[in-house]
């Protein structure tokens, strides 16, 4: 690990323990407060926190998904510095990092791969598909997105980051925000004998982190 993705696991796991391993929710007190701060220092968003709606293009109040701002929050705060693409919706950053596989691998620090070809690592983001991009994969972002910039819009994703692997159990850890039911919590993932995800449907890219 280098110290970057040390850095990053030690943050992600001081978040974890914030949140109770899932027992906050992000309309009470605490809680709320810290979701401001993801938007605040990932991004930054002013005056957004846990119990901030919005109305939507479709006319009904919501409130604003938040897990891309803690990652934003989480690469901003162990020192990505220029090299990260901070943003609300994951689909940039990811979309970047595919790009980056095909134009610079040599000099990118964050590079986009297909989740049945790469073993992930700490300090990785695994990126799935959410809402109505069901059924989106790593082909079809690298066909719709890949040749071109990084578009203003995006396709619904999630991704977490990963704070453990342990080859003998064939097992990772990740930690993400914004996830059922409004927490940040941990997941485990099952990978196969050569350390690459049980593939499942809804995964579209496992972003690697070169820092």
């Amino acid at each position: 690990m280098s110290n970057f993705t040390v850095a990053v696991a030690k943050f992600v796991n001081e978040e974890l323990e914030r949140w109770g391993d899932g027992a906050g929710r992000e309309t009470d007190a605490p809680y709320s407060s810290y979701v401001a701060e993801y938007w605040k220092v990932g991004l930054p968003i002013i005056n957004r926190n846990g119990n901030t709606t919005e109305i939507g293009a479709d006319g009904k109040s919501s409130r604003p998904p938040w897990s891309a701002a803690f990652v934003s929050y989480i690469m901003r705060k162990s020192g990505a510095g220029d090299e990260f693409l901070y943003s609300e919706a994951h689909g940039h950053y990811v979309i970047k990092a595919i790009c980056a596989a095909n134009t610079n691998p040599i000099i990118a620090k964050f590079i986009g791969h297909h989740p049945a070809k790469y073993k992930p690592k700490v300090g990785d983001l695994i990126s799935a598909e959410r809402g109505y991009a069901r059924n989106y994969n790593f082909q079809s972002a690298q066909d719709n997105y890949g040749p071109k910039p990084v578009p203003r819009g995006h396709f619904f994703s999630h991704s977490d980051i990963v704070v453990d692997v342990d080859a003998v159990a064939r097992t990772l850890k990740t930690v993400g925000g914004n996830v059922t039911p409004d927490t940040v919590a941990k997941k485990t993932w099952r990978l196969k004998q050569d350390g690459t995800l049980v593939q499942g449907a809804s995964l579209i890219c496992v972003v690697e982190c070169l820092l």
